[in-house]
């Protein structure tokens, strides 16, 4: 037999009602953002775009596709996944960066990229 106090002390402690305020938060938005880009132009791309994935516009994807700038598989991609994106590598800001610290009245520049 269950003495009388402990059902009542277990019904005063279970009986509360406990509830949290928890502020909600757009998931899907937030991803977004997390791995695009912003940017729109390729030449303003810097160290903060970095590992994001730009979005290339659909006439600029034609031109790339029309003069052979992608290879064949790539084009399949897109249109497998209705878009096309890049990926916002360091090599690529790199040479960006020297490009626009060039002087170009001088002599041509010589730039080799290499992947280790």
């Amino acid at each position: 037999m269950i003495p009388d106090s402990f059902v009542r002390r277990i019904r005063e402690t279970h009986d509360r009602k406990f509830s949290t305020a928890v502020e909600v938060k757009d998931e899907q938005t937030s991803q977004i953002c997390s791995f695009r880009t912003a940017e729109n132009n390729p030449v303003n791309h810097n160290a903060d775009h970095l590992a994001r994935l730009y979005t290339v516009p659909i006439d600029t994807q034609q031109q790339i596709f029309q003069y052979g700038g992608l290879p064949k598989v790539f084009m399949k991609q897109v249109t497998t996944f209705q878009e096309c994106s890049i990926l916002v590598r360091q090599p690529a800001i790199e040479i960006m960066t020297y490009l626009n610290h060039t002087d170009y009245t001088r002599p041509v520049n010589k730039y080799v990229l290499c992947i280790l």
